[in-house]
C-alpha cells in the first residue's frame, strides 16, 4: 500500500487468487479502511473501472463496497451448514 501525498487517497494492492491489480481508491476513508482490513488479514470487496498501462492492471474510479466479515469456524455453528460459501472467490488486499 502507498500513500505518497498527505491527505491524498493511496493505493492499494490486489491479489484475486489469478493476477494482481493496482487501486487508487477515491477517498482517504476508503484508504484507512483497506489499510484497518489489510492489519487484520480480513478481505474486502472493491470496484471500478479496469485499465491496462503495460503488463499493470489497474482499477480507476475504483470504490471499495465493504470489509467482508470473517467466516465462523466450522465448529462455531453447525446451523450454518447450508448456506453458500459465496465469499470464496473475493480478492485479496496484497
Amino acid at each position: 500500500m502507498t500513500k505518497k501525498e498527505a491527505d491524498a487517497p493511496g493505493v492499494v494492492g490486489i491479489d484475486d487468487g489469478r493476477h494482481r491489480y493496482r487501486v487508487r481508491l477515491g477517498s482517504d476513508e476508503e484508504y484507512h479502511e483497506a489499510v484497518m482490513a489489510h492489519d487484520k488479514n480480513r478481505e474486502i470487496a472493491i470496484e471500478g473501472e479496469l485499465s491496462f498501462e503495460g503488463t499493470l492492471r489497474w482499477l480507476y474510479s475504483a470504490q471499495l463496497l465493504h470489509t467482508v466479515p470473517d467466516h465462523p469456524s466450522p465448529d462455531s455453528s453447525a446451523s450454518n451448514d447450508n448456506q453458500p460459501n459465496d465469499l470464496q472467490d473475493q480478492p485479496k488486499l496484497w
